[in-house]
């Protein structure tokens, strides 16, 4: 038996010619006592990723560019090595939290009504299930598990990963 992360890593091995019957998705958890639920009311719009290719910065910043009456923040590290960071950090309606300790992560998603994870590839993302389990509203972007957790329209929103900022703007 092979344990997988995501059923579109299984569908995949499926498509090789893995037998169905050899794999098993289990996800990666986060803990229901460390993250708890909170009420909405802020209206803050959220992203939680350390800077990288596979990020989407140029969609993260178009996002926020984009919507000038939106309070936004950052939950990561290394957003300053972004080449438009300096642009974005000017931005009135945006946050950095920078460096956070991982304990204080709860408390930073309480601040959060709607989180975004814009990714192009990932095999969780982890960030998601914490938003989640925070009473966050999760748009994603269809990679990772992301499928296998969020019914569009209902618990939350996905979007391809080439879709353009104004497609992820409807839907946060």
């Amino acid at each position: 038996m092979l344990d997988l992360v995501n059923s579109s890593i299984k569908d995949y091995l499926i498509e090789l010619g893995v037998k169905p019957q050899l794999l098993k998705i289990i996800h990666i958890g986060t803990s229901s006592s460390f993250f708890y639920q909170h009420e909405r009311n802020t209206g803050k719009v959220g992203f939680c990723s350390n800077f990288g290719e596979r990020k989407n910065s140029d969609l993260v910043y178009n996002i926020i560019k984009n919507m000038p009456n939106q309070s936004f923040c950052i939950i990561g590290r290394n957003w300053e090595n972004y080449s438009r960071f300096a642009e974005l950090d000017a931005m009135p309606n945006f946050t950095y939290y920078k460096d956070r300790l991982y304990e204080e992560y709860p408390s930073l998603y309480n601040e959060i009504d709607v989180f975004v994870s814009p990714s192009t590839l990932e095999g969780g993302p982890v960030p998601v299930l914490e938003a989640m389990m925070s009473n966050c509203v999760p748009v994603a972007s269809r990679t990772g598990f992301c499928p296998d957790l969020i019914s569009h329209g209902e618990n939350g929103f996905l979007f391809d990963t080439d879709s353009n900022y104004p497609e992820v703007i409807e839907l946060i």
